[in-house]
């Protein structure tokens, strides 16, 4: 098999005049190179790469992550828009939307990251905590937070909508205000209505 695989390797570089031989001078190495494939003269193509095992998700504008299209989520970045124009805000703010009044906690792990992609201050929900059932802080820190949130979410239709969104750090340090939300040109427009709450 040695000598076989040597002598295949001097039809290779000479494939050309190897083919061109008289038939019986040509036979031995006809039947060597039937034994091992074919006369072929060496390929010129290209080598073709393999393609990449890991491609890159597609960005949804700057980010990498598409948020919800909701009447909620579009109120909480409203607001957090708001907060964090606010050069005098808590250091550690945390966000969350709050379904048919249910208890207060985290959004959906993606859904939160993707909020933070956009608002790289906002610190995870678990962050703010109640201390003493008085006051919420930095659960670090131990700092005063933040949370902002919304809530009570209704829809007399597909485009139009109530929901209450605001902020709490504290038991007597609180606002709420309902807002109407409308889809115009394929956004969410948040306008308060006038009815708010304030501790």
């Amino acid at each position: 098999m040695a000598h076989n695989l040597r002598f295949f390797g001097t039809l290779g570089r000479h494939s050309r005049l190897s083919c061109a031989m008289p038939f019986r001078s040509n036979l031995p190495l006809i039947l060597a190179a039937t034994s091992l494939g074919a006369c072929v003269a060496p390929s010129t193509t290209e080598p073709v790469a393999d393609p990449p095992l890991e491609t890159e998700l597609p960005s949804v504008g700057s980010y990498t992550t598409e948020l919800p299209d909701t009447p909620g989520m579009a109120l909480l970045q409203n607001l957090l828009d708001e907060q964090f124009a606010n050069p005098d805000r808590y250091a550690t703010t945390c966000a969350t939307i709050v379904n048919d009044n249910a208890r207060t906690e985290a959004l959906p792990e993606e859904v939160a990251l993707a909020l933070i992609e956009r608002y790289p201050e906002l610190a995870p929900f678990a962050r703010c905590v109640w201390k003493d059932d008085a006051m919420v802080v930095d659960a670090i820190t131990g700092e005063r937070a933040v949370i902002y949130s919304v809530r009570r979410i209704t829809c007399q239709a597909k485009d139009d909508c109530l929901a209450w969104g605001g902020w709490v750090t504290a038991n007597l340090d609180a606002e709420a205000w309902e807002y109407r939300l409308r889809r115009v040109d394929g956004k969410w427009l948040a306008e308060r209505t006038g009815n708010g709450v304030i501790s």
